[in-house]
């Protein structure tokens, strides 16, 4: 069975931040227990694994959407390790 993991749909999340006159101060302000704007900088940064579920589910009460929709599972996808050698 393939792992997921959590991504962020970025282009959603900032059209929701314009819409909302949201950015990451105030909204790191209204999570509970609140956040620094870094906090939630790093947990909206992609490639970061940083993304607890309780305040993945707060921002999306927060911003009025379905948590899918800002933090879309995505299967982990396995790279491969081919070894070459050089002659």
């Amino acid at each position: 069975m393939p792992e997921f993991k959590r991504t962020v749909n970025r282009k959603y999340l900032d059209l929701l931040f314009v819409l909302q006159g949201l950015n990451l101060g105030t909204l790191g302000e209204r999570i509970s227990p609140p956040l620094t704007r870094a906090g939630v900088c790093k947990m909206f940064t992609i490639g970061d694994k940083y993304k607890p579920e309780d305040k993945i589910k707060q921002v999306a009460e927060i911003l009025g959407v379905s948590d899918v929709h800002i933090f879309p599972w995505e299967p982990v996808v396995e790279k491969e390790i081919v070894n070459s050698v050089k002659v």
